[in-house]
């Protein structure tokens, strides 16, 4: 493993070969916690792919929309000089990390790039979650997924921040939505 900076004092952990594409995590409400990640990012590694897992402010005035952007634009060009598509990275976030990467899916078009795939690990929903990309909370609707990236969802079955219900909730809606 190799800590990088995906821009001045912004750490992001390297780990594995990019010979199989690319993929990028963020951890949940909080400041700098990448190595929260460090299990699941070892795991990518080893299966032929780069895993990126980058640190982020939460708490920033942004909502850490600058660091989650700065970090997936650093993955798109570190995916791009190994030769790969970097709109074929795959993103995956725990808790509002999840919440933040299923809006970068939601909204790539105002973004200026596209995702391979999106992992959902645990993802905050509800009215007590806000969105730290657009600074709002989800949409009771979301856009929609047509031939956009696939999108999968993994939660705990005992998880009392994240329960089943609101996960299930935010499956349908994504549901309805064509993702």
């Amino acid at each position: 493993m190799a800590t990088a900076e995906y821009a001045p004092r912004r750490a992001i952990d390297v780990l594995g070969s990019p010979d199989r594409g690319v993929v990028l995590l963020w951890h949940g409400r909080g400041v700098d916690h990448r190595g929260s990640m460090a299990p699941l990012a070892q795991r990518i590694a080893a299966a032929g792919l780069l895993a990126l897992s980058a640190d982020w402010n939460s708490e920033a005035a942004d909502g850490g929309r600058s660091d989650l952007l700065t970090s997936w634009r650093h993955a798109r060009e570190l995916s791009q000089q190994h030769g790969h598509d970097p709109d074929l990275i795959v993103l995956a976030g725990w808790s509002l990390g999840g919440t933040a990467a299923l809006s970068v899916a939601a909204h790539t078009e105002t973004l200026g790039g596209e995702l391979g795939g999106v992992v959902l690990i645990a993802p905050g929903d509800g009215v007590r979650v806000t969105d730290p990309i657009t600074a709002k909370p989800f949409p009771g609707q979301f856009p929609a997924g047509g031939a956009r990236c696939p999108i999968e969802l993994v939660f705990g079955l005992d998880d009392p921040l994240a329960t089943p219900d609101l996960v299930s909730g935010l499956e349908l809606r994504l549901r309805s939505s064509g993702w």
